[in-house]
């Protein structure tokens, strides 16, 4: 196998982990990494690289129009190519990711370009639905339960602005006479907040205001609650 057939089988490299080599390019790269020890290197390097742009935003089906556009401005950009071709280099140097893509073919450029533009417009889509509707950032954080006190349920709380909604899901009931309190932390301060029991099915939600809290609790307390915390947190969130 010479030199140069195996800088060919490494630039395919970036399409192979991407799904974007034709069916018979793919085979032949295959069985060129059950021999080469680099290049299955580099596809272990890029694939997690992969896998966690499709797992980090949620699918969506792109406009019909999308294909279209991109394929007319693929191909006139394919053709101004064509009709400036620089000579070839003495020497094969290993190319950028961008050059990469620049030099594909215009259909495997295209594939290429519709999965980057599709992974924008789903990134988009997240930080609008991050954003909410008035452009107030909203989050979701999970509860930190000792679970000695409570051994079952989970517990979150949702985040926009200065208001929270507390769910619990699946908790248990305090014991007789107790029931859970809210805590709020400012700095070295912290706010009594109101009791609760969750309903017969463990779920629970309640509006929690969070505004300067650094972070909400939630204790067990007698019938009535307490002025300050009797023991250690059930929960707590981080805000």
């Amino acid at each position: 196998m010479t030199a140069r057939s195996h800088d060919e089988y490494r630039d395919n490299i970036g399409a192979y982990v991407l799904g974007a080599l034709p069916e018979l390019e793919n085979e032949l790269l295959e069985r060129h990494l059950a021999g080469c020890e680099s290049c299955r290197a580099e596809v272990d390097e890029l694939k997690p690289v992969t896998a966690a742009m499709a797992r980090s935003v949620p699918q969506v089906e792109p406009p019909p129009s999308l294909k279209s556009n991109l394929m007319e401005i693929v191909n006139a950009e394919a053709a101004a190519r064509a009709q400036t071709v620089p000579a070839a280099p003495a020497r094969r140097e290993r190319r950028s990711f961008g050059s990469w893509v620049s030099g594909l073919q215009p259909r495997m450029a295209a594939a290429m370009a519709l999965a980057v533009l599709a992974l924008g417009v789903v990134v988009g889509i997240g930080v609008d639905r991050l954003a909410g509707d008035n452009g107030t950032q909203s989050r979701t954080v999970a509860a930190k339960i000792d679970r000695k006190q409570m051994p079952s349920g989970n517990a979150e709380l949702a985040l926009k602005g200065n208001d929270g909604t507390l769910k619990l899901t699946g908790a248990p009931q305090p014991p007789a006479g107790r029931v859970y309190q809210l805590w709020y932390q400012h700095g070295k301060t912290i706010e009594r907040g109101s009791t609760f029991r969750p309903h017969g099915d463990g779920s629970y939600d309640a509006s929690v205001p969070v505004d300067g809290a650094n972070a909400v609790m939630v204790t067990v307390e007698r019938s009535g609650g307490a002025p300050a915390p009797t023991g250690p947190p059930v929960m707590q969130f981080s805000v």
